[in-house]
């Protein structure tokens, strides 16, 4: 009986320090215990008044200042790397005119995934090649370093299957302290200014939230495919998914358009030519000429014709050197624009005098003919006036801002008689 009594206290002591040490430890659930206050301890009858009072302090949690310590301490790519005993050290550098190859929509149909399809990746094993293209195409890449350690991109929780296919190969070949550690990678410009988000998702613990913009959320679906980060690719599909709105679609149209992600392309694409008419212009003008003709082809797409041709004509004038006859042609067709707003009328038959295209037989010079009476004759009748030369408070924020006065004088002999006649017949 002794023994166990002596057994009993050797137990009962070590559990205090245990308990004292470790601070936030729980014991578990089945243990019981004789006291309330101290839920989670054994033998708390056989304790000292302070030791009672040391184990109830933690168990209610007073042992927090515990937790940030740990939290402050964390391991991560932005400490000093001589504080993080950083081992690799990931060059990322873009360029404007960088070509990568676009890789798969569908990165994760099955566990065969290969990170492969990152081709576009420049390791320094083809660096010298790299510096070739760039002094032939006088590319001036930006480059941004990052203290990494392999064993959270390759191993940890997040890991990234393409460093860690990476870091294997080179401990294959024995070469450990491969050119000092140093790894580069090239990609396009949104994806480099997205890596620092990448890397904290890496670094942070499972379960976390993907904390990003919505400027590099395509960016980061598009790296979590290359990189073989399956659950960076999922979280930013899911805030893609909640995110996307009438207001957002056309950025994510032209960030989908510039990683090939045709199943975020299609789904922007869709509430875009929908929402077309409520969309403000300043995010309509962020889609490229091929991007606006394709939302204005879209089968579902929804505009008043008079508002369609303010818009379009607020675009060509925001990127007027990049409209061409075809792309001028496909935005105003009949099957879009049946016909034209009289205020952008002369704007319209500008446009195609300055392309070579004055014919009567183009349909876009018919309907602008045809909607041009009312401010010619204000343009003949008053010349003068400044109420009636200049275009509307809305349009004189564009790029261009001109009377109309102007823009009936800037057209050609042929193109003047052809309004007037118009324009007396209608009268």
């Amino acid at each position: 009986m002794q023994t166990n009594s002596n057994e009993s206290n050797f137990r009962c002591k070590m559990e205090v320090v245990t308990r004292t040490d470790l601070g936030s430890y729980r014991y578990p659930s089945s243990t019981t215990s004789e006291e309330p206050g101290c839920k989670s301890c054994l033998t708390c009858s056989q304790r000292s008044a302070s030791e009672k009072k040391t184990c109830e302090k933690s168990a209610s949690g007073k042992g927090e200042d515990r937790d940030d310590d740990s939290q402050s301490s964390r391991l991560s790519w932005r400490l000093d790397p001589s504080e993080s005993l950083s081992d690799w050290t990931l060059v990322v550098s873009s360029s404007q005119n960088s070509n990568e190859q676009r890789v798969s929509d569908k990165p994760f149909e099955n566990d065969n995934h290969s990170v492969s399809e990152m081709s576009f990746v420049s390791m320094s094993d083809i660096g010298e090649e790299i510096k070739e293209i760039r002094k032939a195409s006088k590319i001036v890449p930006l480059s941004t370093s990052y203290h990494v350690h392999q064993a959270v991109l390759g191993v940890g929780p997040r890991k990234s299957q393409f460093f860690a296919d990476f870091f294997r190969s080179k401990r294959k070949e024995g070469r450990s302290n491969f050119e000092d550690n140093t790894i580069h990678i090239e990609v396009k410009r949104s994806a480099s200014e997205a890596f620092p988000v990448l890397l904290d998702f890496v670094y942070s613990p499972p379960n976390s939230p993907l904390e990003t913009r919505r400027e590099f959320a395509v960016a980061l679906r598009h790296l979590g495919t290359v990189l073989g980060i399956r659950e960076l690719f999922e979280n930013a599909t899911k805030f893609i998914a909640a995110d996307i709105a009438a207001n957002t679609s056309p950025l994510y149209m032209v960030e989908a358009d510039t990683f090939g992600h045709e199943k975020v392309g299609d789904a922007a694409l869709r509430i875009c030519a929908s929402k077309f008419q409520d969309i403000k212009f300043s995010n309509l003008i962020l889609l490229t000429p091929k991007l606006f003709e394709n939302v204005l082809h879209a089968p579902n797409f929804k505009c008043d014709s008079e508002v369609l041709s303010n818009r379009v004509a607020s675009y060509c004038r925001c990127r007027v050197n990049e409209i061409t006859i075809p792309i001028l042609m496909s935005l105003t067709g009949d099957e879009v624009m049946p016909c034209i707003a009289a205020d952008e009328s002369l704007y319209f038959l500008n446009i195609l005098s300055q392309l070579g295209e004055e014919s009567a037989n183009n349909s876009l010079y018919k309907k602008c003919i045809k909607s041009s009476a009312k401010p010619v004759l204000n343009a003949v009748n008053k010349p003068n006036s400044s109420d009636c030369g200049t275009i509307s408070n809305s349009q004189s924020k564009r790029m261009q801002n001109i009377s109309r006065n102007a823009e009936y004088e800037c057209l050609s002999s042929s193109v003047k008689v052809d309004i007037l006649e118009h324009a007396l017949r209608k009268s």
